[in-house]
């Protein structure tokens, strides 16, 4: 007896964007640290006041790092299942780019490691409250694309998104106590 049952095709289309898709996936790479000074305890959910980043890079670019940070910061945290903001919330989290590298898609494709385009965050949750401030934890991302050719054109405009992204995961783990 035979299985005459049509097992699903893969068009060549269809392979080529699921090699595209692989390869930018797999040519961007984050590093993530932390240091937790209390344990968040509690409820799950975590409503935050999240500040304007500081851009801490000292480059004399065009492009408003600062503004990026907070945005790329903004998205993370509303596309969190653990953290959303809000006015008058009991936790502030506060935000820094520490470094940015913009690099090249043309010298990562011709070899791998040189023009890696990268984007530190580091961000610190604090508590708010009548006493002053109590820092809990702070988290830092290193995203970076060290190799590939054309499909990591535009790496410097979401590589500040990779590493946002990495700092609320961290903090959702953190708040989970996991």
């Amino acid at each position: 007896m035979t299985d005459t049952a049509q097992r699903p095709t893969l068009t060549t289309g269809m392979a080529v964007l699921a090699v595209i898709g692989l390869l930018a996936v797999a040519g961007c790479e984050t590093r993530s640290a932390s240091t937790t000074v209390a344990p968040l305890g509690g409820e799950v959910e975590r409503v935050v006041i999240l500040e304007p980043c500081e851009d801490r890079t000292g480059l004399q670019i065009s492009r408003d790092l600062a503004g990026e940070a907070t945005a790329a910061m903004a998205k993370a945290i509303r596309e969190s299942e653990v953290f959303r903001t809000g006015t008058g919330a009991p936790l502030r989290v506060s935000c820094d780019v520490e470094g940015f590298i913009e690099g090249s898609a043309v010298k990562r494709w011709v070899m791998p490691g040189w023009g890696a385009t990268k984007g530190t965050l580091r961000a610190a949750v604090w508590r708010t409250g009548d006493g002053g401030d109590a820092m809990l934890g702070v988290f830092e991302s290193r995203g970076q694309v060290s190799s590939g050719g054309l499909y990591t054109l535009g790496a410097d405009d979401y590589i500040l998104d990779v590493a946002a992204r990495d700092i609320v995961r961290q903090m959702e783990a953190w708040a989970r106590g996991v």
